[in-house]
């Protein structure tokens, strides 16, 4: 089953454009992942919020792309550059299933 995740980040104050950088190279690191499907970033109009709209194929690319090199680093970082120092991470499956 395809694993959909939204994820969202705040920048803290004065950290958006490193995010910003940070994020072009990741992007380019998830699209390279075996298992990815898609990883779409989009800013909130005011410019507040980071959404990222990520699919696997299945359970284990996703569970593969937690477990990157890339994606632990990224994680930490966060730790000193976002709003509570992580990313709000829904992990969806489609409806009804």
């Amino acid at each position: 089953m395809t694993i959909t995740v939204v994820a969202s980040i705040r920048p803290a104050a004065g950290q958006a454009d490193y995010l910003s950088r940070l994020l072009d190279q990741l992007i380019l690191d998830v699209r390279a992942e075996p298992g990815n499907i898609c990883f779409d970033t989009y800013v909130e109009i005011d410019g507040s919020k980071i959404v990222i709209f990520e699919q696997y194929r299945d359970e284990a690319a996703f569970r593969a792309h937690i477990d990157m090199p890339h994606t632990t680093a990224f994680n930490a970082i966060l730790k000193d550059i976002a709003e509570g120092g992580a990313s709000k991470v829904d992990i969806l499956k489609p409806f009804g299933a």
